[in-house]
């Protein structure tokens, strides 16, 4: 698409081949630049989402830790008492 771009606005212009490769050239690597752009931006996406999903899964282990740390110290209590 870059180069039928280019190549419409060179013979709008009438500019030389170099000019023409040239414009061509530009005009790929804005397009990788662009895609490039696009991807980083779906990757910090999806690394938001792996952050939030990890968040997630350490709180809910943060939480079985606690109650089985309770059933632990409720049993010892009921040892120490018996």
């Amino acid at each position: 698409m870059a180069r039928q771009l280019a190549g419409e606005y060179t013979m709008r212009q009438q500019l030389p081949d170099d000019a023409y490769m040239y414009i061509a050239l530009l005009l790929e690597q804005h397009e990788q630049e662009t895609d490039t752009i696009h991807s980083a931006v779906d990757d910090a996406a999806h690394l938001e989402e792996l952050k939030d999903k990890a968040k997630a899964l350490f709180d809910a282990a943060k939480v079985e830790a606690m109650a089985s740390s309770e059933k632990r110290v409720a049993v010892l209590v009921r040892e120490v008492v018996a």
